[in-house]
């Protein structure tokens, strides 16, 4: 029996007893908490740390990335702490888990194929086994991940050959042991099965008193192979088969609608030339009804991954998705959904909201519709869909402005002051964005010079007392925050 055959020790000795603590290297941002660089003071060993409070939901993500750390293409935990961490801006420590993680060099899985000059079919089938073991060592031990996207596949190291390519599964914020009663909606929007859309308006209709709650719908692990199937198709082609066509939104009525029915193309103009046996994997991945979408075990067994004769023909995929805009507002999308479900835990994990359109997926909805239909599905998504309350989105956008600034910042020890980084900066123009006419908030953020005009820092940023007044704003006047 291994280490990671038990359940995980809690090491209650201060983690700096141990390590080194570089709160200015961000690695990332997970579901629940943010990651930063630490050095094993025995070693010098550089690995990943992430940061949750001590909750009874942070410990169960802990100890199932823990339960499933004994993969090779898990990223693996190597200590966890249970320390109380007074960060910049509390005026008390708070209890917290520290979660002590190999550092994955490689970065994300996506960026590695969008550097490709050469990506095959060939290629995607090799990356594909080594995301389907992951999953296959989650669901023998009966855990469903339920967030698995291209952010959380990562690389081991930097390679040039995909031969050398290691491929980790990382962020277990979702996870959870699968006793046929899932039943929480949590999902990033691209990657949802029909399922879990499912569960979702359910528990809508429950809390509209529509429907009983004594026989709650549930879901399992087969939600996965969904995401694994959106994953793949992305991967051969560059774009998801699923997607909103309103900015900002996430997810709409539509997008809805074809997820539930498995409403999805093989476009001619990326798909032409592709094997058979790879499309016939996708449709099975992508398979509305749960009990007949394939299990991992069986796309492991699949012709395109055990086949030599794949094609070596080149895809499409990597200069579709170096479209910066395309990527950088599916991540936006994803940042945005998540913040309801992130909040309980208390913040430190937000990205700025991206407001460019998206023009590859615009052309992709719009091929072969006439103006008139165009002009009445936008109608009817933002009919049917509608829109958040500026007042949500402007106490929304101060809260994660908040948040950003109790983070810690990239400071020398024992300094109250920095200059702001790109995170900050980004933060600040989107509290703005929904709260434009807030004196309050521009008159604080002036005495920490901001430049209206530029909107940048011109100056140093004292965040803690940043954080402080946009709290005192919050207390004090919480229906004013959109005028």
């Amino acid at each position: 029996m291994t280490k990671y055959d038990r359940d995980p020790v809690f090491k209650s000795n201060s983690i700096q007893d141990d390590y080194e603590i570089k709160w200015h290297k961000n690695l990332g941002t997970g579901i629940s908490g943010p990651v930063r660089l630490c050095i094993n003071k025995s070693n010098g060993e550089e690995y990943a740390l992430k940061i949750l409070l001590d909750r009874p939901k942070a410990r169960k993500e802990v100890t199932l990335h823990w339960l499933c750390s004994g993969s090779e293409h898990m990223v693996r935990v190597v200590d966890v702490y249970a320390n109380d961490v007074l960060l910049p801006g509390e005026g008390v420590a708070k209890k917290r888990i520290l979660l002590v993680m190999e550092l994955m060099k490689g970065g994300e899985l996506f960026s590695y194929i969008t550097q490709k000059q050469h990506f095959t079919e060939k290629e995607a089938s090799q990356i594909m086994k080594q995301i389907c073991l992951a999953v296959q060592y989650c669901h023998r031990r009966n855990i469903a991940h339920r967030d698995l996207k291209p952010e959380n596949l990562l690389l081991q190291d930097k390679v040039e050959s995909t031969d050398d390519l290691v491929i980790k599964l990382a962020d277990f914020g979702f996870a959870k042991v699968d006793n046929g009663d899932l039943t929480t909606p949590q999902f990033t929007p691209y990657y949802v099965a029909p399922q879990v859309l499912e569960a979702q308006k359910r528990q809508k209709e429950i809390r509209q008193g529509h429907r009983s709650p004594s026989s709650p719908y549930c879901y399992d692990k087969s939600c996965d192979m969904w995401s694994v199937g959106v994953i793949l198709y992305i991967m051969l082609c560059g774009y998801p088969p699923f997607y909103s066509e309103v900015p900002n939104q996430p997810i709409t009525a539509r997008m809805r609608r074809r997820i539930m029915s498995g409403d999805f193309e093989f476009p001619d103009n990326e798909w032409k030339g592709m094997s058979d046996s790879t499309k016939d994997l996708v449709r099975k991945l992508l398979c509305v009804e749960a009990s007949e979408r394939i299990t991992v075990e069986d796309v492991l067994r699949h012709s395109w991954l055990e086949s030599v004769n794949v094609p070596s023909k080149n895809l499409p995929s990597p200069s579709i998705m170096l479209d910066k805009e395309q990527l950088d507002q599916v991540k936006a999308f994803h940042s945005e959904f998540l913040q309801d479900m992130r909040r309980e835990e208390d913040g430190f994990y937000l990205k700025p909201i991206g407001k460019s359109n998206n023009k590859l997926l615009t052309s992709r909805q719009n091929a072969g519709l006439s103006p008139e239909r165009k002009s009445k599905g936008q109608a009817e998504e933002m009919d049917v869909e509608g829109r958040r309350s500026s007042v949500d989105e402007g106490v929304q956008s101060l809260l994660e402005l908040k948040d950003i600034c109790i983070m810690p910042p990239p400071l020398v020890a024992g300094a109250t002051e920095s200059f702001a980084d790109s995170v900050l900066v980004e933060g600040v123009r989107k509290a703005l964005t929904f709260n434009e006419n807030h004196s309050g908030l521009i008159n604080l953020l002036l005495s920490e010079n901001w430049n209206l005009s530029d909107r940048v820092f011109v100056g140093m940023v004292n965040r803690a007392r940043l954080a402080a007044a946009l709290q005192g704003l919050m207390d004090t006047a919480p229906s004013i925050m959109v005028t």
